[in-house]
């Protein structure tokens, strides 16, 4: 199974579509038009699940991704940092 991710340029140039580079093989692509908005989207998600009953561990897990790969990926400023 191939996944991958593609994420479009938000510069108003005209280019191919991100999802032209995806293989004809692929099972699952995943394409972002824009990083940071989807940090933003993902950030507001989980603020809004954070606040349910029974979800303290999701804390925990964010910042054991956040740890893993080295910035917290769901903080535009982070995301933009990387």
């Amino acid at each position: 199974m191939f996944a991958t991710a593609l994420s479009g340029c938000p510069g108003g140039r005209s280019a191919p579509p991100p999802e032209r580079f995806v293989p004809a093989t692929a099972h699952l692509a995943i394409v972002l038009p824009e990083a940071g908005r989807a940090a933003r989207a993902a950030a507001d998600l989980h603020a809004t699940v954070s606040a349910f009953p029974g979800a303290s561990e999701l804390e925990g897990w964010r910042a054991t991704l956040s740890a893993q790969l080295g910035f917290d990926p769901l903080d535009p400023a982070a995301l933009d940092g990387a």
